[in-house]
């Protein structure tokens, strides 16, 4: 009786069109899965960048409480007059700080690096501003920059002929401290000025810079998911919100004071 040396089966390997397959099976998971991935990296910049927004505002209300309800406002040029400056210097926003104006909790992780046909930075980068985030430009009264503002915890105040300045309105006036946009994700403002927002957040006329199509500047604003950006209220809560533009239905801007700081 002859036996053979093997009596199992022979082994092969793949075919191409096996591996193919493999290689557009896993192609098409990975396209499945990278805009969840994506989704989820961006839902966590977000979560980081509200949570900085309340420590924010944490840092306003007791520096309010601290200095007989005033608060630091934008200065014209970013200086050392700028609400971040002086809320930083003065140990409010705590640490670390990088340099002499960068804190961590100024800077928003999902704010990008613009073209380099603009600025080419981020605004947190960009020494003359070192912050991610705008206020609301009556809390200025939009040309009065530098000039600390009292009333923090009594806001919105509406008062036209306050220190003889009757100034009109010109826009709706936030109704309550809880309704009142007071900082949010800064939109493309300009190198040699400290972010500020105003009744132009939700209109797509304007902030269209020739000199940088790629960039439509109030876009900027809104870079977390769903082309959402982070709004603080003078309440201390925070909302995600779209401009009108885009399908949201929340007043972005409104006025807080009408009148001259003091």
């Amino acid at each position: 009786m002859s036996t053979s040396g093997c009596t199992g089966k022979q082994r092969r390997g793949f075919t191409l069109i096996e591996l193919l397959v493999v290689i557009a099976v896993i192609a098409i998971l990975t396209a499945m899965l990278l805009p969840v991935l994506q989704k989820a990296k961006g839902k966590g910049k977000q979560i980081v960048c509200v949570s900085n927004l309340r420590q924010i505002f944490l840092a306003f209300n007791n520096y309010a409480m601290d200095w007989n309800d005033y608060i630091p406002v934008s200065a014209p040029n970013g200086d050392v007059a700028s609400w971040n400056t002086v809320l930083g210097r003065a140990g409010y926003f705590g640490g670390p700080v990088y340099g002499t104006l960068h804190y961590d909790v100024t800077y928003c992780p999902a704010e990008y690096t613009q073209p380099k046909t603009c600025l080419g930075v981020r605004y947190w980068d960009w020494f003359n501003n070192a912050v991610s985030y705008a206020l609301n430009g009556t809390v200025n009264c939009s040309i009065w920059g530098g000039v600390f503002r009292a009333g923090f915890s009594k806001a919105p105040t509406d008062c036209l002929c306050c220190n003889g300045a009757c100034l009109s309105p010109g826009g709706a006036m936030a109704s309550s401290r809880s309704a009142a946009p007071f900082l949010m994700d800064c939109a493309d403002w300009n190198y040699g000025a400290h972010p500020n927002f105003y009744d132009t957040v939700d209109s797509p006329t304007y902030w269209k810079d020739p000199g940088c199509p790629s960039l439509s500047n109030y876009y900027y604003m809104f870079r977390h998911p769903g082309n959402t950006a982070n709004l603080l209220y003078l309440d201390g809560h925070v909302e995600s919100v779209k401009p009108a533009y885009m399908g949201g239905n929340k007043l972005l801007w409104a006025w807080i004071w009408n009148y001259n700081p003091p």
